[in-house]
């Protein structure tokens, strides 16, 4: 990997990447850019909820037994403001991918999870993977941290090394819900990561992790994209949103050229 020339990160980072599933990265955005993406966000959650819809994303399942606690989400942000597309296409993020898949990037899908003050709810144990499957595991998440965040206020946990093991057994019994068995990968067992506004967490969708209950008196509050290899295949259609495929960095030599393919709608 490290005998390629590199965008973003170093050689380091590389190595660490690999052995540990993540790379946590620093000075993407500046200050003025997290300002505009904190706004916007703030807004787009104040309009969202006024508007009714269902923003509601506990992890459902038997994993869990509290019910009194509340994670609020949107996707598909880009859809919502420029802000997020300008996010989404900034070109320090994409080198960072780049650097790591070694190919070209196409979006998968973004979201935001809000969690509330005192309330804001746990998410288990899991891998992305069970959710959106590729043939060549290139799949990687960008956490990107708007808040200070640590276990205190529902920050993130991982399990360093775990996505060399390959995909991880399914321990739901709901169907469509996934995660792994939480007595062997244990919240506690993980490694919390402690986070400053702006900095990004990069890792691997097979890499194991969860996120810590907000017992804080602030909110927490992040955007995630997920992006693949432009040319590596997606073995189910399930959590396909809009925008999926959008080349973000290089060519994608799977994408048809057919004008009976060129409408969503066509069978």
């Amino acid at each position: 990997m490290s005998e390629r020339k590199l965008k973003r990160l170093t050689p380091e980072q590389l190595k660490s990447f690999a052995e540990d599933g993540y790379v946590s990265i620093s000075g993407i955005f500046s200050f003025k850019e997290m300002e505009e993406i904190i706004s916007e966000y703030d807004d787009l959650f104040e309009r969202k909820k006024a508007e009714r819809g269902r923003l509601e994303a506990k992890w459902s399942g038997d994993w869990s037994k509290s019910s009194d606690e509340s994670v609020l989400s949107i996707h598909n942000l880009q859809q919502h403001s420029a802000v997020f597309t300008r996010l989404i296409t900034n070109p320090g993020l994409l080198d960072c991918f780049e650097d790591i898949i070694g190919d070209g990037v196409v979006l998968h899908h973004t979201k935001a999870h809000l969690k509330p003050p005192k309330e804001g709810a746990p998410f288990p144990s899991h891998q992305d993977y069970h959710y959106f499957p590729y043939r060549n595991h290139s799949m990687l998440a960008a956490f990107l941290h708007l808040d200070d965040t640590s276990a205190e206020n529902g920050g993130l946990a991982v399990f360093p090394g775990s996505h060399r093991n390959g995909p991880q057994k399914n321990s739901s019994n709901t169907p469509g819900v996934y995660y792994v068995n939480q007595n062997d990968w244990s919240i506690d067992k993980g490694v919390e990561l402690k986070a400053e506004v702006g900095d990004v967490v990069i890792f691997s969708y097979l890499l194991v992790h969860a996120s810590y209950p907000n017992k804080a008196s602030v909110p927490r509050r992040m955007f995630l994209l997920q992006v693949a290899g432009s040319n590596d295949e997606p073995l189910t259609d399930q959590h396909r949103s809009p925008g999926a495929g959008l080349v973000l960095r290089g060519r994608c030599h799977r994408a048809a050229a057919d004008l009976d393919m060129r409408h969503l709608d066509t069978k």
